[in-house]
């Protein structure tokens, strides 16, 4: 089970996009509003075909997800907030990842318009797994009504170091679950159908966990 939450802060000075992609500064003069939205399914969220939702709605139960990761077989990366790398950065098609069974993939029904979303989006993500180190990924991705999955932003983080920054890293006990925090950006606007992805690594961009 996870839960996504996006907001923005009331007492900071703020950068946001139009979709005329003029830049713009602007001061929040509201009390802060954060929108959770929770990924659920019935058991089966692998790829695209799963049954994985993405609602503001919580689940009624704390239902899971499994998938087998394979080391000799990561998720590859497209795109996103890379650079100096041979890996492709900015606005990528995420379709090709949405295919595989290692991810899980949790989608909105279509939006009726664009959302604006200015501040920290944040997944909160409770797992286990048989290793005693990983990494955990998120995907937040914009599905246009032609199918192109373009990202919109990501983040990841080493199970280790789920405690935060500057922190001892400690090793997991297989099997128990965890709670893991990945701050995926400042900032989204997208608008046709929002999915959410979780997965293990991202080949490429980080340098994979050896899971010990």
């Amino acid at each position: 089970m996870a839960k996504l939450r996006a907001g923005a802060s009331s007492d900071a000075w703020t950068a946001c996009s139009s979709r005329e992609f003029a830049w713009k500064a602007r001061r929040a003069r509201t009390p802060t509003k954060y929108t959770k939205y929770y990924i659920s399914s019935g058991g089966r969220a692998n790829g695209l075909r799963g049954d994985g939702t993405l609602s503001t709605t919580a689940p009624a139960g704390a239902g899971q997800d499994t998938f087998t990761y394979d080391p000799a077989s990561p998720v590859p990366s497209f795109g996103g907030n890379v650079c100096c790398s041979s890996v492709p950065s900015g606005p990528w098609d995420q379709r090709s990842a949405e295919e595989r069974d290692d991810v899980l993939v949790c989608s909105t029904p279509p939006l009726s318009g664009a959302i604006e979303v200015t501040g920290p989006i944040v997944m909160k993500l409770f797992a286990g797994t048989t290793a005693k180190d990983t990494d955990w990924t998120a995907k937040l991705v914009d599905v246009h009504p032609n199918g192109y999955a373009q990202n919109v932003q990501d983040g990841i983080v080493r199970a280790r170091y789920r405690n935060g920054a500057g922190k001892t890293g400690a090793l997991l006990d297989p099997g128990k679950v965890y709670e893991y925090t990945s701050t995926c950006g400042p900032r989204a606007t997208p608008s046709f159908r929002v999915i959410a992805f979780v997965s293990r690594f991202r080949a490429a961009t980080f340098p994979g966990s050896t899971g010990t």
